[in-house]
């Protein structure tokens, strides 16, 4: 087998196969659900996003103190 042949099936094909799947992987991920602590309302993110510094609705910074 040609050491081209060989580059291509050991490092090049499971590189793409890795990269094909991981395109689909936040897919299928549920949104995560938060709740502001004063203006008592929910509100929701995808998962893969960061936590949020501040309540989309009222603009709290201090949204999650209990």
């Amino acid at each position: 087998m040609p050491v081209d042949a060989m580059v291509l099936v050991v490092i090049v094909m499971p590189c793409a196969v890795a990269v094909f799947f991981g395109a689909f992987a936040f897919n299928g991920m549920a949104p995560l659900a938060f709740h502001c602590g004063r203006c008592q309302r929910e509100f929701r993110r995808k998962a893969y996003r960061d936590f949020p510094r501040r309540c989309p609705m009222c603009g709290a910074r201090d949204w999650n103190r209990t």
